[in-house]
């Protein structure tokens, strides 16, 4: 009888090997995953500042230098230059939240955290549970 239990033994202990073996080289694939994901994000991070620095700058140096000139120019134009200094205001802050929206756009399209790695590595590990346990049984 113990000779019988030490060839059933030896073949489950390959099939733990094995079993080990598979889980080790998936989770090191989610890892890359993971990584891959994160490097993807950190792209959509810094075009997102880049944006965001593009809407400063345009904020800050663009309101004081081009509502002037805008605005001289559309008093030359014959208006008034309260009403020049509104419209010259309004099309300069209309390109600002422009590019304040792309760039919100751009970091929330970033994410993060690697989502479809973590969603990858839960399944991995229910149907590693689920083989587990109906190994347990037999």
């Amino acid at each position: 009888m113990t000779l019988h239990a030490s060839h059933d033994q030896e073949p489950r202990g390959d099939l733990i090997m094995g079993l080990l073996q598979s889980l080790s080289r998936l989770v090191r694939g989610e890892i890359e995953l993971a990584k891959a994901e994160v490097a993807l994000s950190a792209r959509s991070v810094m075009r997102g500042a880049t944006l965001a620095v593009f809407a400063v700058i345009l904020g800050i140096a663009g309101i004081g230098l081009l509502s002037a000139a805008g605005a001289a120019g559309l008093i030359a134009w014959g208006l008034a230059p309260a009403v020049a200094l509104l419209v010259t205001a309004a099309i300069v802050l209309i390109a600002c939240f422009a590019f304040a929206y792309m760039a919100a756009a751009a970091l929330q399209r970033a994410g993060t955290f690697p989502d479809r790695s973590v969603r990858n590595l839960s399944r991995d590990i229910q149907t590693l549970k689920a083989g587990v346990t109906s190994d347990a049984t037999h």
